[in-house]
């Protein structure tokens, strides 16, 4: 018998390759030399216990370092040579993971007990930009996408209308290929995807004039999406089935990321809507009553009280923006900023003369830093 051909060397990669770069080396060649796809052909056959033997030692960790310090003397001690049949008893009862190797391509099979496998199409991802309106309110948008739908003539079967195709000979229309193996456990059985008919469990004969045989055909389509109020930046909402169809399959979802648009007007911390608001000197002193404020929930009126003070904080409860599923709700603040004219020295004189008059003692003390460090810990 033949020199057994060095591990790495037969998937074609080193020994300083990662888990990932075996995996997928691997997975490349199993897809090639798969026995279903290469009927009576005993090279490929043999190939393919040769790249299957050499993965499940290089996919090992331990195996991996014990073939590392002594090569496939480690394994074959006792003169004999590596049965691939047995190989789950020559390693302890291990053998390659398909379902991790393969991902989708293997043992995924629906609920509902079909024996077809169940794939599903690829997701479509879009942004959606919201102003702060939206997020308080929630809002409807309407999207133009382009993805793989149905094709309707042939149902996504991808053959002609009612003919065309018959059962895959080497799955009996099942789309998948089971395999059986003996082990000191017993006999374990794999399910895999069938390589020849690529999981649909028909040959189509004549393909389907509408979609070329592919089952799917890509058009514009809008969409309606609905977000809800207190939707922000970062969260992902999906919508089911609105992605690409796959042949044999589903379709995939839309996921739609949320983004917030940047507002001008307002400051947002955490739920609290804030904004800053000027007012005269005298409307200071004396107070200002009715006075509109424009909220994302609408027109606001409120009073502002006499002898307001440049940097206090008028907050208006529950006027903010709502948390996402959540009867919580941020307040609005509103944060004075007081406008001193450009006076003269006549009139700065008689102002001084009335403030004579006057004690100080309703004036704010704290100053505008602790003013401003008491509003944000709030």
């Amino acid at each position: 018998m033949s020199e057994k051909r060095d591990y790495y060397e037969v998937l074609g990669v080193t020994k300083n390759s990662t888990e990932e770069e075996i995996k997928k080396a691997y997975r490349k060649l199993a897809l090639k030399y798969h026995p279903d796809k290469n009927p009576d052909n005993k090279e490929s056959e043999e190939k393919f216990k040769e790249i299957t033997e050499a993965y499940e030692c290089l996919s090992d960790k331990e195996k991996r370092q014990r073939y590392d310090m002594g090569g496939h003397s480690m394994f074959n001690q006792n003169g004999r040579s590596y049965n691939y049949n047995d190989f789950f008893t020559n390693f302890g009862g291990g053998g390659p993971d398909f379902n991790d190797v393969f991902g989708d391509l293997f043992n995924r099979f629906n609920k509902a007990g079909s024996n077809r496998p169940f794939r599903s199409g690829r997701h479509l991802r879009i942004q959606i930009s919201l102003d702060l309106k939206d997020i308080v309110n929630g809002t409807n948008k309407t999207v133009a996408i382009n993805r793989n739908v149905k094709c309707e003539p042939c149902n996504g079967i991808g053959s002609k209308e009612g003919k065309s195709h018959e059962n895959c000979s080497f799955c009996n229309g099942q789309g998948k290929v089971i395999n059986r193996q003996r082990t000191p456990f017993g006999i374990m059985t794999h399910e895999s995807i069938c390589v020849n008919c690529n999981g649909d469990g028909i040959k189509i004969l004549e393909v389907c004039n509408e979609c070329n045989g592919k089952g799917v055909n890509n058009r514009r389509e809008e969409v309606e999406i609905n977000i809800p109020r207190g939707a922000r930046e970062g969260m992902q909402f999906a919508i089911r089935e609105k992605g690409d169809y796959i042949k044999g399959g589903v379709s995939g979802d839309l996921l739609i990321d949320i983004l917030e648009v940047k507002s001008e007007e307002y400051l947002i911390e955490n739920n609290n809507i804030i904004i800053d608001y000027f007012i005269d000197l005298i409307d200071s002193i004396k107070g200002k009553k009715d006075v509109e404020i424009e909220t994302p929930h609408g027109t606001i009126k409120i009073n502002i009280p006499k002898n307001v003070f440049n940097g206090q904080t008028l907050r208006l409860l529950k006027k903010g923006i709502p948390t996402y599923e959540s009867n919580e709700m941020g307040d609005f603040l509103i944060y004075i900023n007081i406008n001193i004219p450009d006076m003269s020295e006549e009139d700065v004189s008689k102002i001084e003369d009335v403030f004579k008059k006057y004690e100080t003692n309703n004036y704010n003390k704290k100053g505008i830093y602790k003013t401003f460090k008491e509003h944000f810990s709030k």
